[in-house]
């Protein structure tokens, strides 16, 4: 499941935000989850046409509360 994606629905934001997806990356980073490259791109470029870098974390309760947090 696209954790990115749930994010959105359930918050009623842009999924194909660019700016705002990568701000969820840097708050990912800032609280020490792992991230891990995924093998399939983002379905969006960024604003200069280049592929976004997509990524796989380990859930647990933990890291679940930390995604909810971010706003």
């Amino acid at each position: 499941m696209n954790i990115w994606i749930v994010l959105c629905r359930e918050n009623g934001w842009e999924r194909r935000d660019y700016a705002h997806y990568a701000e969820f990356i840097k708050y990912l980073h800032e609280n020490e989850i792992q991230l891990k490259k995924a093998p399939q791109g983002h379905p969006v470029k960024d604003f200069e046409g280049k592929p976004i870098e997509t990524y796989t974390i380990k859930i647990d309760k933990r890291v679940i509360e930390i995604i909810r947090s971010f706003v």
